[in-house]
């Protein structure tokens, strides 16, 4: 009956939560681009394949975003929770 409507400031806190997750991604791009070779080696690891992994961790005070958040947990559904065997199982795969 009564609709949830979002405030200007839920609205802007979640713009500007993002927006700070964007400017440290852009504050670390920059260390990168502007630190020499030796430099670039204390902000990253390198594997062998040529993975790069970053050094500094994300802040942990950041809200998680919404499309990283799990809805639904995996597992099994339907007629193979009731499944007590693994012929009955085997015989799911087939009907």
């Amino acid at each position: 009956m009564y609709e949830e409507v979002a405030t200007d400031e839920e609205v802007s806190d979640h713009q500007s939560e993002s927006g700070q997750e964007l400017e440290e991604d852009e504050l670390y791009e920059e260390l990168l681009v502007e630190s020499s070779a030796s430099e670039r080696d204390h902000l990253q690891f390198e594997a062998k394949d040529g993975t790069k992994w970053r050094k500094m961790c994300f802040p942990k005070n950041v809200r998680t975003r919404q499309d990283n958040i799990i809805v639904r947990l995996p597992g099994v559904t339907g007629p193979a929770k009731n499944a007590a065997s693994p012929r009955e199982c085997w015989h799911l795969f087939f009907r």
